[in-house]
């Protein structure tokens, strides 16, 4: 089953990263339309490498159960002669396997630049990647397991796990303009980056403790019932981050 795994992974890879190819095209139309004045081809594959990398992390979670979604075999799967964590296994450790090459390239490229530490460049970069693949991937396992085509699941989980990467990191600076500006003094970049992992971490922590009891409790219910038991676990933390984005906007 992990071969299997791993070629379905590698051939959703390969879909996604074909996007690549038309970098090229589109810099080409952009140069024609706006006269030279666009970026450099080197700054449209990067924008576009992150943007692949970003959907790599969202089209493996989402496409996680997607075969057997097509062989309408969800509920058989709590049928093998195989535990919830054997399955676990198989589902995530495929894709972690291919998402951490981009994230070791990400990493070597963010440390090579001029006048970065290296606490910045794992607590402020290579962690919130990390955490959001992790919670991308563990709320994916519950989306395939669930109710793939429910919206407002997806939303829910959409957010969770964009928040170590993204949210998280917008709290933080809005933390730290809000310290300067009471405090008239920077951040020392070590307490810095250490507020930003927890600010970050915890949610995530949250995150993956209530969704435990659902683990636990392993049996043939409907995916639809499961989808249910999941956004009321789901809600407080959803909120939650919808208001702190409100905030952060209105501010």
């Amino acid at each position: 089953m992990y071969k299997k795994e791993f070629m379905a992974t590698l051939k959703q890879t390969a879909v996604i990263l074909s996007f690549l190819l038309l970098i090229p095209i589109i810099h080409w139309v952009n140069e024609m339309r706006l006269s030279g004045g666009t970026s450099s081809l080197d700054t449209y594959m990067m924008n576009g490498g992150f943007l692949c990398f970003i959907l790599l992390i969202v089209g493996f979670a989402y496409m996680m159960f997607s075969s057997e979604d097509k062989d309408d075999a969800q509920e058989y799967l709590k049928t093998l002669p195989i535990s919830k964590t054997e399955l676990l296994k198989i589902k995530i450790l495929p894709r972690l396997s291919i998402l951490l090459i981009p994230t070791l390239a990400l990493f070597s490229w963010v440390a090579l630049m001029p006048r970065v530490t290296v606490i910045e460049v794992v607590f402020m970069t290579i962690i919130p990647i990390l955490l959001t693949i992790l919670t991308a991937l563990w709320l994916g396992f519950f989306l395939g397991l669930s109710d793939r085509r429910n919206p407002i699941l997806i939303g829910s989980m959409t957010l969770l796990a964009a928040y170590p990467l993204f949210l998280g990191s917008g709290l933080m600076i809005r933390v730290s303009q809000y310290i300067r500006h009471q405090t008239q003094a920077d951040i020392p970049v070590y307490l810095y980056a250490l507020a930003h992992f927890v600010i970050i971490i915890i949610p995530v922590l949250i995150t993956l403790y209530l969704l435990l009891p659902i683990y636990k409790s392993w049996d043939c219910t409907a995916g639809k019932v499961r989808s249910q038991a999941i956004l009321k676990r789901l809600a407080i933390p959803s909120i939650a981050i919808v208001v702190l984005l409100a905030t952060m906007f209105k501010g």
